[in-house]
C-alpha cells in the first residue's frame, strides 16, 4: 500500500478490519478494502472471489495467510471439513483457483507473472511421516471428523511420557495438524507445476514471534 498498489482484505470481521485500517493510517494513508469471507465455507469463498472479480479483472498479488489453530476436538465446518484444514487449505485453494484466471491477465498485461503467496509453517517438518491423513479431514459414520486426534493432535502431536515413581504426564511433541501447513506447500508446488509459465508461487514459514 506504501507504494499505492490498490489492497483487498478478504475475512470475517469487518470490526477487525477498521481496527487494523486504524493502526495503519498513522503509517500511511492508502486505505485498503474489506471483502466479508469465510474461508471456512464454500459457498462465502466462491461468493468473495466473485466480489473481487467484479472489481478487479486483473490481480497481480495473492496472500494466502489464514491460519486456524487450536480448535475443540472435532470442530468442523459448515460443508462438514475438519476446521484447520478447511481454513487453511481448501479455502485458500478454492480462492486461488477461482482467481487464477485474473493473476494470469496480470502477467499478459506486465510481462511480470503474478504471485500467490502461502502463508506455511515450520510446524509442518512435524507432520505425519506419510503426509496428510485425510481419513481426519472429513466426518466418519459418527458425524466426528479427526479421525480421533483430541484438539492437540490437530495442531499437536500428543504421547504420553513414562516418568519415575509411575507417574505419566502429555506432553506435546510436534505439530500434527501441521498436515495443513505441508498441505500449504505442497499445493504452491502444484500451482507452480501447472501455471508457472505465468505464476509465480511462494510457500514461506513467517518466522517466530
Amino acid at each position: 500500500m506504501v507504494h499505492g498498489a490498490k489492497v483487498y482484505i478478504l475475512g470475517r470481521s469487518q470490526s477487525k478490519f477498521e481496527s487494523c485500517v486504524t493502526r495503519l493510517s498513522s503509517i500511511q494513508s492508502n486505505r485498503p478494502h474489506f471483502i466479508p469471507c469465510d474461508l471456512a465455507s464454500i459457498l462465502s469463498t466462491k461468493t468473495a472471489a466473485e466480489k473481487v472479480l467484479s472489481l478487479e479483472p486483473i490481480i497481480h498479488v495473492l496472500f494466502c495467510s489464514a491460519g486456524l489453530a487450536w480448535f475443540p476436538y472435532s470442530s468442523k465446518s459448515g460443508d462438514g471439513y475438519e476446521l484447520t484444514w478447511h481454513t487453511n487449505v481448501m479455502g485458500h485453494f478454492i480462492l486461488s483457483q477461482l482467481l487464477m484466471d485474473a493473476l494470469e491477465k496480470g502477467f499478459e498485461e506486465t510481462g511480470k507473472k503474478g504471485r500467490v503467496v502461502w502463508t506455511s509453517s515450520y510446524g509442518l517438518n512435524t507432520a505425519p511421516k506419510g503426509g496428510v491423513a485425510l481419513e481426519s479431514l472429513k466426518a466418519d459414520d459418527k458425524g466426528m471428523v479427526g479421525a480421533g486426534f483430541n484438539r492437540q493432535a490437530l495442531y499437536g502431536q500428543v504421547r504420553h511420557v513414562s516418568l519415575p515413581r509411575g507417574r505419566s504426564r502429555v506432553r506435546l511433541i510436534g505439530v500434527f495438524g501441521s498436515q495443513s501447513k505441508l498441505a500449504m506447500v505442497v499445493v504452491s508446488n502444484e500451482i507452480e507445476r501447472r501455471h508457472g509459465d505465468k505464476i509465480l508461487t511462494i510457500a514461506l514459514n513467517p518466522g517466530s514471534t
